[in-house]
């Protein structure tokens, strides 16, 4: 768990330094960081009930809250599968010879 933490924040750096260095396409990165950050948070928040047995539904340990604050995270800002879908559309078209902003603007 302390592993995808610390993968999480590195990449969330790795976007904000292409911020700062005024990158001219940093989208990606933006979304797969989001994607990748939501998803190991979700799987700590399960994994950390898992451990706490019973214990872990209880409204005194406060474990439940965090995992339905962190079901949000996946929602906002875009959802995970429309991300998912939105990498892989520009991963196809760099094969296909087009550029992203034009398959953008077809729609």
């Amino acid at each position: 768990m302390n592993a995808e933490q610390y993968a999480a924040e590195s990449v969330a750096y790795l976007v904000a330094m292409a911020m700062d260095n005024n990158a001219e396409n940093f989208h990606l990165e933006a979304a797969c960081s989001k994607i990748f950050a939501s998803e190991s948070a979700w799987r700590t928040a399960d994994e950390t009930i898992q451990t706490m047995g019973g214990m872990g539904y209880m409204f005194d340990q406060g474990v439940e809250k965090v995992m339905r604050d962190l079901r949000i995270f996946r929602i906002f800002e875009g959802t995970n599968d429309i991300l998912r879908l939105m990498v892989g559309l520009s991963g196809m078209s760099h094969i296909s010879g087009r550029t992203t902003a034009h398959i953008y603007n077809d729609s």
